[in-house]
């Protein structure tokens, strides 16, 4: 079971370092002026940045991150994971409250938050993965319930996009 849930974090480290060089592919390409992405695009990165953040949070040890996790990364891993996450928050926050005419559903704000999601994640499954000495009943046990937390907010995402429950239009 050990096994399994080692591959487990393995295959969620894979996909996130996926889904982050699919937001900085995006967002550097919005930054040189290529427009003819789809509009869904972003979007679906974030929703999945989300998804794996919620999923990997459930991996940390005791929920507190900066202790546990981020000091375990060597340097050159926090050094990027705090320039990914500042400069995803920070031109989330300078499209929307700086620049006039941007919004949040504007693609380089929605890119650049989820630069900054899917960098944190990515810190903290570098840690499980490669600097946790924990191999038996603790990595079983937070895997476990990343792996709930993985079912269950899929089913809610799969649920919600078959319809089955009402939007409220505002």
């Amino acid at each position: 079971m050990a096994m399994l849930a080692r591959i487990y974090v393995v295959l969620l480290f894979v996909l996130e370092g996926l889904l982050l060089a699919a937001s900085l592919l995006l967002h550097f390409s919005l930054w040189i002026g290529i427009q003819r992405l789809s509009a869904n695009i972003p979007e679906g990165l974030l929703v999945g940045g989300l998804l794996g953040g919620f999923v990997t949070a459930f991996l940390a040890k005791d929920r507190n991150v900066w202790k546990n996790e981020f000091k375990s990364c060597p340097i050159w891993v926090r050094f990027l994971t705090i320039m990914l996450v500042l400069y995803g928050f920070i031109s989330a926050l300078v499209r929307t409250v700086v620049l006039p005419g941007a919004g949040a559903s504007e693609l380089l704000t929605v890119s650049g938050l989820s630069l900054s999601i899917e960098a944190m994640s990515l810190c903290i499954l570098y840690a499980v993965v490669w600097t946790d000495s924990e191999q038996g009943a603790e990595l079983l046990k937070r895997s476990r319930n990343s792996f709930i937390a993985a079912i269950l907010s899929s089913a809610y995402l799969l649920a919600d996009h078959a319809g089955y429950f009402p939007h409220q239009n505002r």
